[in-house]
């Protein structure tokens, strides 16, 4: 690795990045338009979800499982960003230091395990007999939510069974 943020061809090359790297362009791939809170919160589903049993145990692991983040797939509308950050940003700049110190960021989302913009949850979840649902897609479906917390405008919330 030569330097973080350094331009990248394809998915194939985020395997040779380490956790900082990846942390980083995960958190400029989802929130770089985000206020600072939200894009800490993004670190924090990352380092939540490392220390979850049902989730890798290694950040980089966390970052890279398949469909875990929508920007970091082939075909994502962000995705050429993560693989070309702009570095020159005051939005890459922010993520970065955010990866790089994170532990010096309060977390403002607590245990959370997910996230979602705003706007695409308002349109995936459904209230039924008093209780909340999310559809986690194919495969998954309607989910039961235990908790959740808007922080900007993101939607970092938990899901029955985690």
């Amino acid at each position: 690795m030569s330097y973080y943020g350094e331009p990248l061809d394809s998915k194939s090359d985020l395997y040779n990045r380490d956790s900082v790297d990846l942390l980083a362009r995960l958190i400029y791939g989802e929130a770089r338009g985000e206020i600072t809170s939200a894009k800490v919160g993004v670190a924090y589903v990352v380092s939540n979800r490392k220390a979850h049993s049902r989730f890798p145990n290694t950040v980089r692991d966390v970052i890279l499982e398949d469909n875990a983040f929508e920007v970091m797939s082939e075909g994502n509308v962000n995705f050429d960003d993560v693989l070309k950050p702009s570095l020159g940003s005051a939005a890459w700049k922010k993520c970065l230091d955010i990866a790089q110190n994170l532990s010096n960021y309060s977390n403002p989302m607590g245990d959370k395990l997910f996230f979602v913009g705003k706007d695409y949850w308002d349109k995936h979840t459904k209230n039924e007999n008093g209780k909340l649902y999310y559809d986690m897609g194919p495969g998954s479906g309607w989910q039961q939510v235990t908790k959740k917390i808007l922080v900007g405008n993101l939607m970092f919330f938990i899901i029955v069974g985690y």
